[in-house]
């Protein structure tokens, strides 16, 4: 066998390094494609802050669905995204924007830039620079360190 085809070999395809990751954190998985395709008008059974990031278990879960939808995304079952709705998405959604969820305090605290969005719309804003990094670097440069 050659170098190369040992090395091909080798590559697992649901390593993350391997198959590379559409978006680069939670924050960018959030903001360009859970939030613009979770339709849902924000009212008093559905709550959301557009600071998610503050609150640790939106944080938390956010990322487990983002994870969960990279993985699901490079699966060769034609109903992975279908599960990974169904599964997923709609259970962490209403889990983290149901009235008595994560975000039932968040009222407004404007002294911290910190508001309720009662306007009807899911925006997110801006996380402090520097909190969240490109996963798709860190996972690139992990697995070329097992190349050496």
């Amino acid at each position: 066998m050659s170098e190369e085809a040992a090395e091909t070999a080798h590559v697992d395809e649901n390593d993350p390094a391997a198959r590379g990751l559409w978006f680069a954190n939670v924050y960018d998985f959030t903001i360009n494609y859970l939030t613009p395709n979770w339709i849902r008008r924000i009212s008093k059974e559905n709550r959301w802050c557009r600071q998610w990031w503050r609150h640790a278990e939106a944080h938390a879960r956010l990322d487990a669905l983002w994870r969960s939808f990279e993985a699901h995304r490079v699966s060769t079952d034609a109903n992975a995204m279908a599960v990974w709705w169904r599964d997923f998405a709609d259970p962490t959604m209403s889990s983290l924007t149901r009235m008595q969820g994560p975000f039932e305090r968040c009222d407004g605290d404007t002294e911290n830039g910190h508001v309720d969005t009662s306007d009807g719309l899911w925006v997110t804003d801006p996380p402090p620079r520097g909190m969240f990094m490109d996963e798709r670097i860190v996972a690139a440069s992990e697995f070329a360190s097992y190349d050496d």
